[in-house]
């Protein structure tokens, strides 16, 4: 995995350098609040790599929080749209009148009954990540209007920093976990399985 880190960072674009190398690029700061230590060394390993391929115009934080905390902020719990419930990870851009704007909401408990590794919570925490990307890129409202080009834009987002293998990993898990019904969200995961297996293009 580490050679394939550093082979992204030595192909990153000339402009992204740049702006590392005259501290012209402003940080996307990762916070935990879990007291779990593979958040906190997922921040370790991939925060400068994730600077290095979104670039934010204002300094911007990206909170990771367990869904057993939302109760404590009452502003993300009036205002989610996301049955949290139902992922091992979701996305939520933007609070209005909350402390944390941006949240990575994790379902601890899901993740542990689909038996999430350490490589599973990684990819999953990027292609979360990847969603805040999309939005720099194509608008906030890409996460209602489209959130097939949300997904897809976010996978590509995993592949580009070489964790594909592990994010296929989880969403094989999700998929053989029994927790959905063969419905849009199952079918969503197998679509999304078969792109990064090459069965679709991407």
């Amino acid at each position: 995995m580490h050679n394939k880190k550093n082979c992204i960072l030595a192909q990153e674009t000339d402009q992204s350098l740049f702006l590392l190398k005259y501290n012209l690029l402003v940080m996307i700061k990762i916070h935990n609040h879990i007291e779990n230590k593979i958040y906190d060394d997922f921040i370790s390993e991939f925060e400068n790599l994730i600077n290095q391929n979104i670039v934010e115009k204002s300094e911007t934080t990206i909170n990771i929080i367990s869904s057993k905390m939302i109760d404590s902020f009452c502003e993300l719990k009036q205002t989610l749209k996301t049955d949290y419930g139902s992922s091992p990870y979701c996305f939520c851009y933007n609070i209005p009148d909350c402390e944390i704007k941006h949240v990575i909401i994790v379902n601890e408990e899901l993740c542990k009954t689909m038996n999430f590794s350490r490589s599973d919570h990684y990819a999953a925490l990027l292609h979360e990540i990847g969603h805040f990307g999309a939005i720099q890129e194509y608008g906030k409202n890409i996460l209602d209007n489209n959130i097939s080009l949300s997904e897809y834009l976010s996978d590509k987002f995993v592949l580009k920093l070489g964790m594909e293998k592990e994010l296929i990993s989880a969403l094989q898990k999700m998929s053989a976990s029994g927790f959905y019904t063969p419905d849009y969200f199952k079918n969503a995961i197998d679509w999304r399985i078969d792109r990064l297996t090459d069965k679709l293009p991407l």
